[in-house]
């Protein structure tokens, strides 16, 4: 639907015009600056680091299939966000403020595909595997993350809020399916009959 609406002459894409242009004249020098620091938390580099780390812990704790479900569906999801680039092949919006310049096509923003990917699939492991008393915090700090790095683009204006949108969508219907499969095979292996001992 998002992609159906971007268009020349549809609405939503007349308004992500606007936004950008009313952005660029009104946001000050050092609100951008707060936003293009708050930005590199969806750069590819830390999203990558992340994604290490917590697959390192997860092979530490022997938790195999939550560690493979981790590197499946964080890596195909990148991939998925490449694919979907190539196809719309939207250009990006004007940022000449010199505090960050990107290049490649503009939808879905990788940045806010990456975040929900890397921080709504963490905020999920955690909330699957720790006491109840993390769960809120948890949740509450990867919707946090997701929609900072989200904003920053459209803020820094290197993105419509259409292409942060499309991210955060396709991403979460990635995560949907991946977590389903995995949720799946748990119930599988729960059901399993288990061989007799002695």
């Amino acid at each position: 639907e998002l992609a159906d609406e971007i268009g020349v002459g549809e609405s939503l894409a007349e308004f992500d015009v606007a936004l950008s242009a009313a952005l660029r004249q009104h946001l000050s020098l050092e609100t951008l600056r707060a936003f293009s620091i708050i930005t590199r938390l969806g750069d590819w580099e830390v999203l990558f680091g992340i994604g290490a780390v917590v697959f390192a812990v997860l092979a530490a704790r022997r938790l195999r299939l939550l560690a493979a479900a981790w590197v499946v569906t964080t890596l195909s999801g990148a991939l998925l966000n490449r694919i979907l680039k190539a196809i719309f092949e939207r250009t990006r919006p004007l940022h000449d403020h010199g505090l960050t310049a990107e290049e490649g096509w503009s939808f879905p923003s990788g940045h806010a595909s990456g975040s929900m990917l890397v921080y709504g699939l963490l905020a999920y492991i955690v909330v699957r595997n720790t006491p109840s008393v993390w769960h809120i915090p948890a949740a509450l700090t990867g919707i946090a993350l997701v929609i900072f790095v989200g904003s920053s683009r459209v803020l820094l204006q290197v993105h419509y809020l259409s292409d942060v949108l499309a991210g955060y969508a396709s991403a979460a219907a990635w995560i949907a399916i991946c977590v389903a499969a995995l949720e799946a095979v748990r119930w599988r292996e729960r059901k399993a009959p288990r061989p007799a001992k002695g």
